[in-house]
């Protein structure tokens, strides 16, 4: 999925965003779309770590994105 493209051209990011102070379990997991020509970047899911979203909700994100 690292490699994964949308239909324009993006490129669809998993990112794991600690917060401090929150412990391993703490933070936020985002899926994030790149579209480098444009200098753009979209923010397309956000979920807290501790919900430990799967691969189908990344796709159904960066999908609906």
């Amino acid at each position: 999925m690292s490699s994964q493209h949308t239909a324009a051209g993006g490129k669809c990011l998993k990112v794991r965003w600690g917060l401090s102070g929150s412990g391993k379990s703490g933070g936020l997991r985002l899926a994030i779309v790149v579209y480098c020509d444009a200098r753009l970047v979209k923010l397309v899911g956000a979920w807290r770590r501790r919900a430990d979203p799967g691969d189908d909700e990344f796709e159904d994100a960066f999908r609906e994105g």
